[in-house]
């Protein structure tokens, strides 16, 4: 397994997201096309890199989650959201995906099939941090407000 350095733009879409090797400092990766917030890039399986893009004020789409294999340079996939999602994080396994919203809910996805399998509202603020717990079995929230929770995964 490598591990890489993934460095994202501020709200300058022509800047784009780049990917080097860590030990190596060989570039890997540039997808000139996503502005990520912070906390909006995850790795998922070792495979791929999803990033939710910067959510302009003042619109009124939905969000959307891009999806690359890092081994192409364009978005393989776009999954649209009920809401535009800024923090994301899934498990080490792959098996699920979790982002935040401005309006402090917490969106679930199973990630084989896409299927949405919880929504909650965790903050009254809007989420600025998303993280599993190393066994999967706690996904913790932060909020604009300070506030931080530990929300149990296992039924």
């Amino acid at each position: 397994m490598k591990e890489a350095l993934v460095v994202g733009g501020d709200n300058n879409l022509t800047v784009g997201l780049t990917i080097w090797d860590i030990q190596t400092g060989d570039h890997l990766l540039h997808i000139p096309t996503c502005a990520s917030p912070l906390h909006g890039i995850t790795c998922f399986r070792h495979q791929y890199l999803l990033a939710s893009p910067i959510h302009r004020p003042g619109s009124v789409a939905a969000g959307v989650i891009f999806t690359w294999p890092f081994s192409k340079p364009r978005a393989s996939l776009r999954s649209y959201t009920v809401e535009a999602i800024e923090p994301v994080s899934s498990t080490k396994d792959g098996i699920y995906l979790a982002g935040g919203a401005r309006s402090g809910n917490v969106y679930l996805w199973e990630v084989v099939d896409g299927k949405l399998l919880k929504t909650w509202h965790a903050h009254n603020s809007s989420l600025t941090c998303l993280v599993f717990s190393d066994d999967s079995s706690l996904l913790i929230s932060g909020s604009e407000d300070g506030s931080i929770v530990a929300w149990p995964m296992i039924r």
